[in-house]
């Protein structure tokens, strides 16, 4: 018993310091980009998560964002998306913000420093308030949902190639997209799109569009509040995995 204790110990001690490492990355919820408004909600499963989102000013009127998920739960996990912060904010602070260019150095960091089985999903982009533009890349994770308030319709935002970590040399090819006021881009990690019913039957992005087309002239918060609802709904006994959310929707500047 007595092993078991300070087993037990350790294990608590090493949870409260991922828990405190991640809560010291994460950026704050209330951060401000030029011409947006923006609404996140993170719920980890086990207090530490492998899900990752980050803010990043660049220059003037340019924001860096990005949304990830190491495969996995726990503190493993954790440990990994810990990592993958620091690279990506050490080489985003020193002039590497490219879409293209900054997948390309995190997978083969990937590749080289971990196992196969430990990849990411990540998704890079870059808002420019001035342009109203949204240039990203996306290495294997779910599409941004683009919500065009004009017509009340959902673009799936796809462009780029597969996770990190699993190939040596990959191509991440670069898109963008011009953001009316009233567009919004909804990011998000599988945890929402693969809340399962008793019937075995995700939530799926179909289902997740339909919420986003629904909510689309709401503010974000709202929009945020309502994609959460409908999938905890419709998962009924609750998260089966970490989930995050970031919704940012164009809008005039005061």
């Amino acid at each position: 018993m007595g092993k078991l204790r300070s087993m037990m110990k350790r294990y608590m001690h090493d949870l409260e310091s991922s828990i405190s490492v991640q809560q010291r990355l994460l950026p704050e919820q209330s951060h401000v980009m030029d011409g947006a408004e923006i609404a996140v909600r993170y719920l980890p499963m086990l207090g530490v998560s492998g899900d990752y989102y980050d803010f990043l000013p660049l220059k003037e009127k340019q924001s860096a964002l990005a949304i990830g998920d190491v495969c996995g739960k726990g503190m493993q996990a954790a440990q990994i998306m810990a990592s993958m912060c620091a690279a990506l904010r050490t080489q985003v602070y020193s002039g590497t913000a490219l879409p293209d260019e900054l997948l390309d150095y995190l997978n083969r960091g990937m590749y080289h420093y971990t196992s196969i089985s430990q990849f990411v999903t990540l998704l890079y982009g870059v808002w420019d308030s001035d342009a109203r533009t949204f240039t990203y890349s996306n290495a294997g994770h779910p599409p941004v949902l683009h919500y065009r308030a004009a017509t009340g319709t959902i673009d799936k935002l796809d462009v780029g190639s597969v996770v990190l970590g699993v190939c040596e040399e990959v191509d991440y090819p670069t898109g963008s997209v011009s953001l009316a006021t009233g567009d919004a881009l909804v990011l998000y990690t599988d945890g929402i799109i693969e809340a399962t019913d008793v019937a075995g039957k995700v939530f799926g992005i179909q289902r997740l569009s339909e919420v986003v087309a629904e909510y689309g002239e709401e503010q974000s918060e709202v929009m945020a509040t309502a994609i959460l609802r409908a999938a905890s709904r419709f998962g009924h006994q609750g998260w089966d995995d970490d989930v995050t959310l970031v919704v940012i929707k164009s809008v005039e500047e005061g």
